[in-house]
């Protein structure tokens, strides 16, 4: 995958193109149970090497790589005692990736894989895969009322 590529597409589609360009690359060695990183230190997106193969869909990749591209944007901050990573503000934009729980949806109600099958062939967890059919359920029901 060409990282470089998918971030402009990504910065275009979900940043209106005002993200500034991290360094961007993958990991030196495959990660057992991350799949992306950002570190603001050196301004650098870094994702799990295990991604780049035949096999792995590229919206994985996308959405990934999108998620690290929340972090440039919305930085972690401190709240008392405690970092927060993942504020309410970068939970709200991270929804708008839509292709993920489409797929997710499609895997589960049209072929009938179980959340485990899904988060399988996905690359995920499968509690990732359970919260997201959660939350696309229920906006699916506040849009039927």
């Amino acid at each position: 995958f060409d990282l470089e590529k998918l971030f402009a597409e990504l910065n275009a589609k979900y940043f209106e193109g005002k993200l500034q360009r991290p360094h961007i690359g993958w990991s030196n060695r495959s990660w057992r149970r991350q799949f992306g990183c950002y570190d603001p230190g050196p301004n650098h997106i870094l994702l799990n090497r295990r991604m780049d193969r035949p096999g792995v869909p590229q919206f994985a990749v996308e959405y990934v790589l999108f998620h690290e591209m929340l972090h440039v944007k919305h930085p972690t901050r401190r709240s008392g005692c405690s970092l927060v990573s993942h504020s309410r503000e970068f939970r709200e934009e991270e929804k708008r990736f839509a292709e993920f729980e489409r797929r997710v949806v499609h895997l589960f109600f049209y072929k009938d894989l179980t959340q485990t099958e899904i988060a399988r062939r996905l690359g995920f967890s499968q509690k990732h895969i359970s919260r997201t059919l959660a939350n696309t359920l229920r906006k699916l029901k506040e849009d039927l009322r």
